[in-house]
């Protein structure tokens, strides 16, 4: 009897309250088939079960609702920073369409390609800014040339041409240069590292191959004065490249056993400045100081055909009228880029071997930027008496006095001289 009314009273508890749910495990069922519950007469009474069961679905209720108010707050702080990410954006691109505007959009256009093509674009918008490069090209006959460095018919003064034909035409809002970048993707492929410095090299070896090729090494004659040797180096090398970016230097070895003065002419491209380990914001000067100064090397005299020490002293005969300074501050073992900004000059003023002065300003630079996978590039250039900072498809005018000396990103120096006789 008392087993029979413990499952009564166990049956009517569950059947009041929560239909056939059992108290110890918890799963709906009979409650007169259910050993769990009738076990040793652990029963409950119908008003008992469904005060805990009522306690326990409150804090359900009240986890979820904590759940759902917590979704929401989530929600909400998501949904303020889109706002202020889409905010932000329509800034960017208000500031962006100001700066452009304040651009001319004929002579200063964004040149559309992938970020690790920057070192490609940068080096196009500072030859832009040399009229020449481009005027003479229009005027020469493209040789036909198997370049055998690419393995194809290719002429990448052609590419030029086409490039400065779309830059300056007001159809192009921003200009592709997927066609010039064909060119050199065997040299450079795509996805890796490159460097501007390296591409120029490139580019112009390219042109005086294509355009005007020099057809035998230059040798001149000793007993000519040195206004004679430059015509005679003009004559033999008439390329733009040459015309434009590359000078004459007389390289003297003395040598230190015989007394032999060894001369050598050869072409002077560039100038390189070591700033890895310089302390001093004045390199620059301190080189243009010392820019004539020997240097003691190793050298074979032709006269005595010993290898002995001579003194190197390198005399300028003719300086090119685009002269081009490279700041290196990457250590090769570190790969490391300093951040020491270089105190440039807007001009300064050279001496020839003859006593000539000639005067540089600055009309573009090449900013070098480093990054973990690669190097970014920009150009800042000079653009009807206006400094322009190209980044990609981005155009607009920086201050003179606060973004353009001491840039602690500058890489290429681009000076022109003001004295240079005209093409």
């Amino acid at each position: 009897m008392e087993t029979a009314v413990v499952l009564v009273e166990c049956m009517i508890g569950v059947y009041i309250s929560y239909e056939l749910l059992c108290l110890v495990c918890r799963e709906i069922k009979f409650c007169c088939s259910c050993v769990c519950c009738c076990r040793n007469g652990k029963t409950k009474g119908g008003e008992e079960v469904g005060e805990e069961l009522e306690v326990k679905e409150e804090k359900v209720k009240e986890e979820d609702e904590e759940g759902e108010h917590r979704k929401r707050r989530n929600r909400k702080r998501r949904g303020r920073g889109k706002k202020i990410q889409q905010e932000k954006e329509q800034l960017n691109k208000i500031l962006e369409t100001k700066r452009q505007k304040e651009v001319n959009s004929k002579t200063c256009k964004g040149i559309r390609s992938p970020d690790f093509d920057s070192f490609l674009t940068s080096a196009l918008q500072c030859l832009i800014s040399i009229p020449e490069f481009f005027r003479s090209q229009e005027n020469e006959e493209m040789k036909d040339t198997w370049d055998f460095k690419f393995n194809l018919q290719m002429s990448v003064s052609n590419e030029i041409k086409d490039f400065k034909r779309r830059y300056f035409d007001d159809n192009y809002k921003e200009i592709d240069i997927m066609n010039i970048r064909r060119c050199f993707t065997k040299v450079f492929p795509r996805f890796r590292h490159h460097d501007s410095f390296d591409l120029l090299m490139v580019l112009f070896e390219d042109i005086q191959k294509e355009i005007n090729p020099t057809m035998a090494p230059f040798i001149p004659n000793d007993s000519l004065n040195y206004k004679d040797i430059c015509q005679e180096y003009e004559k033999s090398h008439p390329s733009i490249v040459d015309q434009l970016f590359v000078g004459l230097s007389k390289l003297i070895y003395a040598c230190q056993d015989c007394g032999n003065d060894n001369i050598i002419y050869d072409e002077f491209k560039y100038i390189q400045l070591d700033c890895t380990h310089q302390s001093s914001t004045s390199v620059f000067e301190e080189f243009l100081a010392n820019i004539n100064r020997g240097q003691y090397c190793h050298y074979r005299c032709k006269k005595c055909q010993c290898d002995s020490l001579c003194m190197l002293a390198r005399k300028i005969i003719k300086y090119p009228k685009y002269l081009l300074i490279v700041i290196q501050k990457e250590e090769c073992k570190s790969q490391t880029q300093s951040d020491k900004p270089i105190d440039y000059k807007d001009s300064f003023s050279l001496s020839t071997l003859d006593s000539q002065t000639v005067t540089y300003t600055l009309e573009s630079i090449i900013c070098k930027s480093q990054a973990l996978i690669y190097n970014h590039y920009s150009a800042i250039c000079k653009r009807e008496s206006e400094w322009v900072l190209f980044d990609n498809t981005s155009c607009y005018t920086v201050s003179e006095t606060l973004d353009l000396y001491q840039r602690p990103d500058s890489y290429i120096l681009f000076y022109k001289a003001e004295d240079h006789p005209e093409l």
